[in-house]
């Protein structure tokens, strides 16, 4: 993949890499794009499709730029869903070698490789990086199985496409933290994607996307990322969901955690259905169905 797209002129060029040298490779031959199409469409369990090599520049540079675990910046959840996660989603805060990837991967010719792959025309990024950014999860840190919110609320958008881009210089399965990818309903991941340095998963994200990593974090290892997500003004023909996230394995629970839960899951199966409902007596849906498999 010798094409790569251009860095925003705005800027700055002071940095230690050179600030000419793109940061990011996408392909752009019409041959590749095509074969990278069709895995996406035909992926299992739902559409997606991984790339390697994304990053031109080597694993120091990005290990120097990436916040360490006690960077003020970072915000925490303090969920049993999300244990041991750090993330930033303000990009005035972040370091300039990420805010560089991100603006690179923000780019048209980026989007237009996205439209291209996943056959989800006008797509556009998230200028405020809601719920994206970076990510970092430590020791015991996990991401529970769930589906993402759909509808974004802020930008009265609809979300179509997640890419996550790591940033770990090595990584064995063993360690944990690793991304499953799972049919609705399963336990266990279809497909399990090890967190390797500039490896890129471009996932169709809706109702039936069901990711995260379940397996903790081990000792003495960080699982660094970068998260974004990609919208369109228009929803697609399908129902995609709406503006909750959906968790789908809940862990050990008590006798009235239990309850709780049955109750919990009862209050958003009507929700979804109430979601559904609106979803089909929507004038502006969009005239694109999205990419999946009959």
């Amino acid at each position: 993949m010798t094409d790569l797209i251009s860095h925003p002129d705005t800027l700055s060029r002071s940095a230690a890499i050179d600030a000419a040298r793109p940061i990011c490779r996408v392909p752009h031959d019409p041959a590749l794009v095509a074969s990278l199409a069709d895995q996406f469409r035909n992926a299992d369990p739902f559409p997606h499709v991984v790339l390697d090599d994304v990053l031109t520049i080597p694993f120091d540079e990005v290990a120097r730029a990436f916040p360490d675990p006690d960077w003020p910046s970072w915000a925490k959840w303090e969920d049993h869903y999300q244990a041991e996660k750090r993330y930033c989603g303000n990009f005035s805060a972040m370091p300039e070698l990420m805010q560089r990837i991100i603006a690179e991967l923000s780019q048209p010719a980026f989007l237009g490789f996205l439209e291209q792959i996943s056959d989800i025309p006008a797509l556009m990024p998230d200028p405020y990086l809601e719920g994206g950014g970076l990510h970092s999860s430590g020791a015991g840190g996990i991401l529970a199985p769930h589906t993402d919110f759909h509808l974004l609320q802020r930008l009265n958008l609809y979300r179509q496409i997640n890419i996550i881009l790591y940033l770990n210089e090595h990584w064995e399965e063993d360690w944990g933290g690793c991304l499953g990818l799972y049919r609705k309903g399963d336990k266990e991941p279809t497909r399990v994607v090890v967190p390797s340095f500039g490896r890129m998963v471009i996932f169709r994200t809706d109702h039936n996307s069901v990711h995260g990593f379940a397996v903790p974090v081990a000792p003495g290892h960080r699982r660094n990322s970068i998260a974004l997500y990609y919208y369109t003004a228009q929803d697609s023909e399908e129902f995609g969901g709406d503006t909750t996230t959906y968790w789908h394995q809940h862990g050990d629970l008590s006798a009235r955690g239990k309850v709780q839960l049955a109750l919990h899951q009862r209050l958003l199966g009507l929700s979804t259905m109430v979601s559904k409902a609106a979803h089909r007596l929507n004038p502006h849906v969009g005239n694109f169905r999205t990419s999946t498999k009959k």
